[in-house]
């Protein structure tokens, strides 16, 4: 087991591998790893994908579990079908299982929803939300320890380009059809103290700038000096401008609704170490070892401690994305860090890298 005074972690799993880790032996690399909170990127379709919940059973590690794109729609006209999906991820596990938020959707213009609930029916993820909410209040006993959020990406923005960096976050504001569906759920009540998640991948403008030479410093958090002046703040890391550009279109909308203030939640963010031009072990060590000391002191427009989820506990060889989008695990199938990060464990860390 962890040290007790080994600093908590917050990671993302998942198991779309040739050779699937046993549930069992995830959360056993958890407790020795010190990782107290589990995002589960994959959302429970099929029967064994439950395993991971029985085995999550009073271990005390909060999780967040996400309803399928697919199912928003169904969701929103009909809250029966709703309830039944509650009860069975949700209801049937809680309290032994201690799920903290559920996550409606993944980025909202994921291509499998983009058509239908962007366009033609911009106030369904609101409905599955609310409907997801009433069913969870059936059980008075997750008054107040469940919420309700959804996901926002870079893909949102207006000026969003994955070739080149957003421009200065002043200035980003969120496409007018992802407006129309922020808008109704910034405006209910019934989710005025739920955070937004936010997706925040660096590596993915650095492997697709039309720039041949982008500066690494200002990825890894090794920068010495800004490389943006958005005003009164200045930017050395592509971390903080890609955050705070989502956290000034999420106010842009919340002009509206004075009376709200809106947390944003770092879902995921990490850096491949392998399948991609500067995708190495030093490099993924470096960024993940800067990020979790940064994150402490928030971003440039905001100061306070930023929640952070590490993408991902473990390697998915099997995803068919960018070759790089199967590296970023930080552990192996034994739960040894591949390079310290930061190595709470009670094994030494077999890696050369020193943090």
């Amino acid at each position: 087991m962890a040290s007790p005074s080994a600093p908590a972690l917050s990671f993302v799993y998942g198991n779309d591998r040739s050779q699937p880790i046993h549930p069992q032996d995830t959360v056993r690399h958890c407790q020795m790893n010190n990782i107290t909170k589990l995002r589960l990127s994959k959302t429970l379709d099929v029967d064994n994908d439950y395993d991971i919940l029985d085995e999550l059973h009073d271990t005390h590690i909060k999780v967040i579990i996400h309803v399928p794109n697919h199912l928003i729609i169904p969701f929103a006209r009909d809250g029966r079908k709703a309830a039944l999906w509650v009860k069975n991820h949700i209801l049937n596990y809680w309290p032994r299982v201690e799920f903290q938020y559920i996550c409606v959707g993944l980025e909202m213009d994921h291509k499998d929803t983009q058509e239908v609930l962007l366009t033609n029916e911009p106030r369904s993820l609101l409905a599955a939300m609310t409907n997801i909410k009433d069913a969870i209040q059936q059980d008075p006993g997750t008054s107040g320890k469940i919420q309700v959020t959804t996901t926002i990406g870079m893909q949102d923005l207006e000026n969003y380009d994955i070739q080149r960096l957003p421009s200065r976050p002043s200035q980003c504001i969120f496409k007018s059809r992802v407006k129309r569906i922020l808008e109704p759920i910034l405006a209910s009540n019934d989710f005025n103290d739920a955070p937004l998640f936010v997706n925040v991948y660096p590596y993915e403008y650095f492997g697709q700038q039309i720039d041949v030479n982008p500066d690494i410093t200002h990825y890894l958090f090794t920068a010495k000096a800004p490389f943006v002046i958005d005003g009164e703040y200045e930017y050395k890391y592509v971390f903080d401008l890609m955050v705070d550009a989502l956290h000034v279109a999420v106010h842009d909308l919340w002009k509206s609704f004075r009376n709200k203030y809106v947390k944003l939640i770092v879902a995921g963010t990490g850096w491949p170490h392998e399948g991609g031009d500067e995708a190495t072990m030093e490099n993924a060590r470096t960024y993940n070892h800067n990020l979790f000391q940064h994150v402490r002191n928030g971003t440039p427009r905001m100061k306070d401690a930023l929640e952070t989820y590490i993408f991902e506990m473990y390697d998915e060889d099997n995803k068919t994305e960018h070759r790089w989008s199967r590296h970023y695990g930080v552990y192996d199938e034994n739960g040894r860090p591949y390079y310290p990060f930061p190595c709470p464990g009670p094994f030494p860390c077999p890696c050369p890298f020193a943090p």
